[in-house]
């Protein structure tokens, strides 16, 4: 309920965009976060950055991108635009959930964090890019 307060204040598109961005930036810090030896104070900013990043997406993106669709396809098209984004985002986030289990298990693929960042930005603005019927979703 808090990212209708920021739209009156920013607006939809401008939430969106710059939420991705600054999501973008945070999941790139967690992956650098990832990379440098273990310890505690490392291991605490990792799960400081991941709470930020959870929080950020609520308040921003996630939000923002439910009232994108339902602006930017025609009212006879969005139910069909809407299913092909939301089957096109399952089709690709279950074997990216698989894929991230395996990357952070340590007696796995043990990557940490280094690509986890990289497959989550990419799973949701294919769901969203989908889900908006792909053209004008960040015109404005």
């Amino acid at each position: 309920m808090l990212s209708w307060i920021l739209t009156t204040f920013y607006g939809r598109r401008t939430i969106y965009v710059w939420g991705s961005l600054i999501n973008c930036a945070f999941l790139v810090a967690l992956g650098i976060g990832g990379s440098v030896p273990q310890n505690q104070t490392a291991s605490y900013a990792q799960a400081s950055l991941g709470l930020i990043v959870s929080v950020l997406f609520c308040l921003g993106p996630a939000p923002a991108s439910w009232v994108i669709i339902g602006e930017t396809s025609a009212i006879r098209l969005r139910p069909l635009t809407t299913g092909i984004g939301r089957a096109t985002y399952y089709i690709v986030e279950i074997p990216c959930i698989f894929l991230a289990s395996y990357m952070l298990n340590p007696t796995g693929g043990n990557r940490k964090s280094h690509l986890h960042c990289l497959i989550w930005k990419h799973t949701n603005m294919v769901q969203s890019v989908a889900s908006a019927g792909t053209s004008g979703v960040l015109q404005h």
